[in-house]
């Protein structure tokens, strides 16, 4: 757990009492390649601390599967409105690869949530991240260009860029795979 520690302790102050009560609340989960931490429609009961490999959240549309994030090492994911209401999840959440996580169940979450403030200032931290990076999102793929997109995702993710199949990067970036092809060849060739 001491990858989630320090991710912890990057975005809150907090005592190291306080800290090992919220760790002992996590419990450890492997994803093999392939599995669901949960599918569309139904609900979803935890929120994931990606420790080692891909989690892909994705949903279908016209019979299409469109990739929406990648989560790797050092990432929270759940499907937020499922996990906070308690209704039907939009997202397929998907190990890409093996995954080991940590995860809480949401009745321990709000449990943390009444007992420690320093939880709570973690939850507020995780949506105003959450939801800088869906107007980050929106933003790229109204205003920006394939390339300027690819290039944002390589300098800010790089290791993702090597380690996720490239099919559902082209998705996350809202590109075909051959578009994804082009650029990385581009990219290649301004490098030489």
């Amino acid at each position: 757990m001491t990858s989630l520690t320090q991710t912890l302790r990057q975005y809150i102050a907090i005592d190291d009492d306080t800290l090992n009560d919220i760790l002992s609340y996590f419990k450890p989960l492997h994803l093999a390649k392939g599995d669901y931490l949960v599918k569309s429609e139904q609900i979803c009961t935890q929120l994931a601390y990606v420790n080692n490999g891909l989690l892909r959240t994705w949903y279908t549309a016209k019979e299409q599967e469109v990739t929406h994030w990648i989560s790797d090492e050092g990432y929270f994911d759940t499907a937020l409105s499922s996990f906070t209401y308690k209704t039907p999840s939009r997202w397929n959440l998907q190990a890409i690869t093996d995954c080991e996580l940590f995860v809480i169940e949401c009745d321990a979450h709000q449990h943390l949530m009444a007992k420690y403030a320093a939880w709570m200032a973690f939850e507020n931290h995780a949506l105003v991240y959450a939801y800088l990076g869906l107007e980050e999102r929106m933003f790229s793929h109204l205003y920006m260009t394939a390339q300027e997109r690819y290039d944002k995702l390589l300098t800010e993710r790089p290791a993702l860029i090597q380690k996720a199949p490239q099919q559902y990067l082209a998705s996350m970036l809202g590109i075909t795979p051959e578009t994804l092809s082009r650029l990385r060849k581009k990219q290649t060739e301004r490098i030489s």
